[in-house]
């Protein structure tokens, strides 16, 4: 049997009630109250009004627990952190379900140009309004050893990013235990969904600066080349990451030379291809004091 707050996520339901084995609330797509009916127990639903049906996948579906709206140890949403860096590395995303089975949240990261494919496999969850990205991903415990969250609603109030309070991003780079050693490239973002739009070969590193532990840990890998793609606010800094790398290593460096300020993302994969393919060698100084500042 699926939980009522797993279906109550689900839905974006702030209201329901259960009739005969149905969980009952607002329709998403037509916004009907009460017309859309969800089996408990087999996750198929169907809105008696618009036609919207499916089937929510139970394998993804969380198990049942406690405490649906309160996460556990570790997240900064309502209240202050529980245990800090130090005492706990994992933090847990109990009560979190995977965003390819929430409909806004979904959409919103396909208007981003984020697949459903990438949503499942970059293990994007959705909790509580808000898409969280997690690093390296235990399924079995749901367990993180860092995430960000990204509002995607219209509330003015609410936080574009969050980070774990206590838990700092300088020790991380996301995405970077998926690429093997001596790979051909790494191309190194600022943010998480400018990474996954990059492509399976690319980070982030959550900001502007790279801190120490993020470039031995980018170095270790030792790719054929590294593609620096900071933001175009941010030029000083991808200069200085380029340069630590290319005085550290023996890998081809390029700085990726955006025109302005659209980002990764912001551009697309097929323009930001276009933009990573003019990217200019570090080593060749005269173009990058000619053309990247």
């Amino acid at each position: 049997m699926i939980p009522n707050s797993e279906l109550e996520a689900y839905f974006d339901a702030t209201k329901y009630v259960i009739r005969n084995g149905q969980f009952v609330c607002t329709c998403p797509q037509c916004k009907k109250p009460d017309h859309l009916y969800c089996s408990i127990h087999t996750g198929a639903f169907i809105c008696f009004k618009c036609g919207y049906k499916g089937k929510i996948d139970t394998g993804n579906v969380t198990p049942a627990m406690e405490g649906f709206k309160d996460m556990v140890s570790g997240l900064e949403l309502d209240g202050d952190v529980e245990t800090s860096f130090k005492e706990q590395k994992n933090l847990s995303l109990r009560g979190s379900i995977s965003v390819a089975y929430h409909p806004r949240a979904r959409n919103y990261l396909i208007g981003r140009g984020i697949s459903l494919e990438e949503m499942k496999e970059r293990n994007i969850r959705y909790f509580k309004n808000r898409i969280y990205f997690p690093n390296k991903w235990d399924s079995q415990k749901f367990l993180t050893d860092l995430w960000v969250s990204r509002g995607y609603t219209q509330d003015k109030n609410a936080k574009r990013y969050l980070f774990p309070k206590n838990h700092p991003t300088k020790y991380f780079v996301y995405n970077l235990h998926n690429i093997e050693k001596d790979a051909d490239y790494i191309i190194i973002t600022e943010g998480v969904i400018n990474s996954i739009i990059a492509g399976k070969k690319s980070v982030c590193i959550y900001s502007k600066f790279c801190s120490k532990s993020q470039l031995y840990q980018l170095i270790e890998k030792a790719p054929r080349s590294y593609y620096v793609a900071l933001d175009f606010d941010a030029k000083k800094y991808a200069y200085r990451l380029a340069k630590n790398l290319h005085k550290e290593t023996s890998s081809d460096v390029f700085l990726v030379n955006f025109r302005d300020d659209r980002d990764v993302a912001d551009l697309g994969r097929d323009q930001f291809t276009e933009v990573l393919l003019q990217s200019i060698p570090f080593e060749n100084r005269l173009r990058v004091n000619l053309e990247f500042f």
